[in-house]
């Protein structure tokens, strides 16, 4: 059965422990194509004709799994991330989050361009997309944008007022600063073997702030 958009953020209990399950396998080391649903079953406490109960197939289990994940992550990092005073801190609250995140970041990148087709990317079949929670989950990350990025207009740290301007530079700068701190090497020749990680972040910060002034 396809899962609903909003059992991703309140789940049925034994879902719960299926996703819960799935989420420990993963912190094991555990390869995310060598998941078994006895495994999951198992670690879960449940039978393993449950699992079937609520999905069509282990990829479907596992793709919702790591969706459940991520809006719990997604959910932590929208109450962070508006708790400092200062806009500066705020958008240093994201990049911690992006680089305590960074590894999952990377695999559920990889499994959402697997559900959604792009070649390369064919462990999880397509059939096991649930497009609902794409779409919701991009509507609600905009939304979070917006209302952070008027915060720092509010505040004077910028002067651009336009809102689709404001969220393509956080989204540009965030990439960039993830693609950083996913290829720690100087990209070019002759840099220092280090920079450390507070350069990064005030360069990426000091470049958005120029981009919307």
């Amino acid at each position: 059965m396809d899962i609903m958009v909003e059992n991703m953020f309140n789940p049925p209990d034994k879902m719960r422990l299926m996703f819960e399950a799935v989420s420990e396998l993963i912190k094991e080391q555990k390869e995310i194509s060598s998941i078994t649903v006895a495994e999951i079953t198992s670690k879960a406490g449940i039978g393993k004709g449950t699992a079937y109960e609520y999905f069509s197939s282990k990829e479907e289990l596992i793709v919702n799994a790591l969706m459940y994940e991520y809006c719990i992550k997604i959910q932590k990092l929208a109450k962070s991330a508006f708790e400092p005073e200062q806009f500066k801190d705020r958008v240093y609250k994201i990049m911690d989050w992006l680089m305590d995140n960074r590894e999952y970041n990377q695999m559920f990148t990889a499994v959402i361009n697997s559900v959604m087709g792009v070649p390369g990317h064919d462990f999880f079949n397509a059939h096991c997309c649930a497009n609902e929670f794409v779409i919701a989950a991009r509507e609600y990350i905009l939304e979070m944008i917006d209302k952070f990025m008027e915060y720092g207009y509010q505040k004077k740290a910028f002067t651009a007022d336009s809102k689709w301007k404001r969220s393509m530079a956080l989204m540009t700068a965030m990439v960039e600063y993830s693609f950083v701190i996913t290829n720690p090497k100087p990209i070019r020749r002759g840099e220092p073997d280090k920079i450390s990680h507070k350069e990064v972040r005030e360069f990426i910060y000091e470049s958005l702030i120029k981009s919307l002034s």
